[in-house]
């Protein structure tokens, strides 16, 4: 198998493990979405929406309910930015593991690179079952810590604080079809978070190789010149021009990926804040034990989002200082000024961010576990009641708008990569 297939195989495998939520973009074999299994889960998800709005209105009497219902909003809000990012523009994120493997075949006679590319292929192998394996947890143990509570206390406990419409849910039949509804939905909710975000981390691990494969290009550069010198200058332009080629498909590759997926990061930062302080407020106040595993859930989506742009952008710099080691003074003049292009240009990489408001990396993580901490362990902590769990539950909704001005180095970061300084050379290199 060539390691292009391989890499393709990567994102088809996901796509498999999700087929039968009608979500399997990556199809080859059979009918790509919208199928009939498309709208059932579409179906779903609206149905679940609509609920937690219903609740919220239906319990605004009882502050507890009322902040568990929000909580189930701000699932739902999940739910359908993770379904809409699938499936409404399907040919954009089919593009993603075209342009993937287009990339490897490219440099599949490079064994550095094949090396590189096998590693990284092999972490997103090894560590999807782990992945799914904890989502399913999670989902499956708010559902089962519900069944345990109900037998426990003899009550009629849910996994999540909202009911359907139009029933009677403190009835058996009421409370029957409910837990019915959120069984089934479970079973679709840890498929959906487990595609969508594994999909992001597989989009980015793959970013991390080919940034790697733009160092080992340099590092062939330096090899050639320190061996051969700069005497045979159409090997040494073919080699400048494999350097320019790599970086403008990972600057393509990186583009196609905000564009896809910037929006849903920015929801999952400002959803996963919002229920993270309802949900420890709530487990405060009440010890609602599924508070616990919502807790675990939406801060790893908040460590997965951000983990994920952090490492990406530590491989940049660490590739940044092996580009500026290459022997590029052994080059002639004029092909001196065309590398210093290149290194000004690399310097110039995007970093990943949410709609261009959040960046995606570490410092930003620890920001928002900071503000968190600042918010749930506030003042009015110290004599917990319904009103001050009001009162810090609103207040999480200032957060997004307070990390506008955390962000890395105290700006927002540009999306768009600015080109060459010297466009001049660098149009005579381009392929």
């Amino acid at each position: 198998m060539s390691l292009s297939v391989a890499c393709f195989d990567v994102f088809l495998e996901l796509s498999n493990s999700v087929r039968f939520t009608g979500c399997n973009v990556f199809e080859q074999e059979f009918r790509i979405p919208p199928t009939g299994k498309t709208y059932i889960t579409g179906g779903l998800v609206i149905v679940f929406c609509i609920m937690s709005i219903t609740s919220i209105y239906r319990f605004a009497d009882t502050l507890e309910n009322l902040t568990l219902a929000i909580l189930t909003f701000g699932l739902s809000i999940q739910a359908i930015v993770k379904l809409s990012m699938i499936t409404l523009n399907i040919k954009t994120v089919r593009t993603v593991p075209v342009l993937a493997s287009e990339f490897v075949a490219n440099f599949e006679n490079n064994p550095g690179v094949c090396e590189i590319f096998r590693w990284y292929i092999d972490i997103c192998n090894r560590f999807r079952k782990y992945i799914f394996l904890m989502y399913v947890g999670t989902v499956i143990g708010a559902t089962v810590c519900s069944l345990i509570v109900t037998a426990a206390t003899n009550s009629k406990a849910l996994p999540f604080g909202a009911v359907l419409p139009l029933i009677d849910y403190e009835s058996d039949l009421g409370y029957a079809m409910n837990y019915c509804y959120f069984t089934v939905l479970t079973v679709y909710g840890a498929y959906g978070l487990f595609a969508s975000d594994y999909l992001i981390l597989t989009c980015m691990t793959i970013a991390c190789a080919q940034v790697d494969t733009i160092a080992v290009t340099c590092e062939d550069l330096s090899q050639y010149l320190e061996i051969f010198g700069a005497e045979n200058d159409e090997e040494v332009t073919d080699l400048m021009k494999t350097i320019i080629k790599t970086h403008q498909m990972h600057i393509r590759f990186m583009k196609l990926l905000h564009r896809r997926f910037s929006l849903h990061s920015f929801v999952i930062i400002v959803s996963s804040m919002i229920c993270i302080a309802i949900a420890s407020f709530v487990l405060i106040k009440a010890f609602w034990i599924n508070g616990i595993l919502m807790i675990v859930l939406f801060f790893w989506q908040l460590v997965t989002v951000f983990s994920a742009g952090g490492v990406y952008m530590a491989r940049v710099e660490d590739v940044q200082m092996k580009i500026n080691t290459t022997s590029w003074h052994l080059l002639p003049v004029r092909k001196q000024k065309m590398f210093l292009c290149i290194i000004q240009n690399f310097q110039f990489i995007a970093e990943p961010s949410a709609l261009s408001l959040f960046s995606l990396n570490f410092q930003t993580l620890v920001k928002v576990n900071n503000l968190e901490n600042n918010l749930i362990f506030s003042p009015h902590s110290n004599y917990i009641s319904y009103f001050s769990v009001l009162e810090n539950c609103l207040s999480i909704l200032d957060a997004p708008f307070q990390l506008l001005g955390l962000t890395c180095n105290g700006r927002r970061h540009d999306t768009q990569v600015k080109g060459l300084t010297n466009q001049g050379h660098y149009q005579h290199y381009r392929h």
